[in-house]
């Protein structure tokens, strides 16, 4: 089972949890009987970050999804602890919120980076985007803005799109774990719920991080996730 973003099914789950074996993909897990299996947001956000700080960022903006999601919601937190917690700063209005769109993240981008924004004693050096279409909207807008990527700003999406591999300049990316997940799922269907001790189980997979040129990876295209403090 796949939930849409703040749909909560756990009293339709749980009505089948004794008849099917089920598996929640993602989404929230508000239910202690049902199987679930996800990302680990929380590593994946500061690994984003570690990554951007070795390559000697320091004011870092986000560009978020929606703020009514929830998904949004923890990632926004996860950001917020881990920026923290690496003594990276980011301003209130560094954060957006708002649709997965190219149409966004440029505009959004053209807002933060506009001259009245750069007059500012600070302004960001990288910006992390909650997807791909989001990030390459915002290289759009720094390059009508003549700032340089990776030069002047750094660039990370999230999703590893075709379209991260081709964009000028390729962008970096977070790749969520999907063979990881969909194996777990899997094993998990076939698990016999009638043996002694059984437990629903709670897995989180690590993404990867697909350096590429708009974050000025030497190992064009490589992963740097499994060991996130080496980044």
């Amino acid at each position: 089972v796949m939930p849409s973003n703040n749909s909560d099914l756990t009293k339709t789950l749980e009505n089948y949890v004794d008849n099917l074996p089920i598996v929640q993909i993602g989404g929230t897990a508000t239910s202690f009987h049902v199987n679930w299996v996800g990302m680990d947001q929380e590593s994946m956000m500061e690994a984003a970050l570690i990554h951007l700080s070795h390559h000697d960022a320091h004011n870092i903006a986000y560009l978020s999804g929606n703020v009514d999601s929830t998904q949004s919601a923890n990632l926004f937190a996860n950001f917020q602890t881990a920026a923290s917690r690496l003594s990276l700063l980011s301003e209130p209005d560094w954060t957006t919120f708002g649709e997965l769109t190219y149409q966004r993240g440029f505009k959004d981008t053209m807002r933060l980076f506009s001259d009245s924004t750069a007059k500012q004693s600070r302004k960001p050096d990288a910006v992390i985007c909650a997807n791909d279409a989001v990030a390459l909207g915002a290289l759009l807008a720094l390059d009508e803005l003549s700032l340089q990527v990776p030069q002047d700003v750094l660039v990370i999406g999230y999703g590893d799109s075709r379209q991260a591999e081709i964009s000028e300049p390729k962008l970096s990316s977070i790749r969520p774990p999907y063979q990881q997940i969909a194996r777990e799922a899997i094993r998990l269907t076939a698990v016999n719920k009638s043996e002694q001790h059984w437990l629903p189980a709670h897995m989180e997979f690590r993404p990867e991080i697909m350096r590429r040129e708009s974050t000025n990876s030497p190992r064009i295209g490589t992963s740097d996730m499994s060991l996130p403090w080496r980044i």
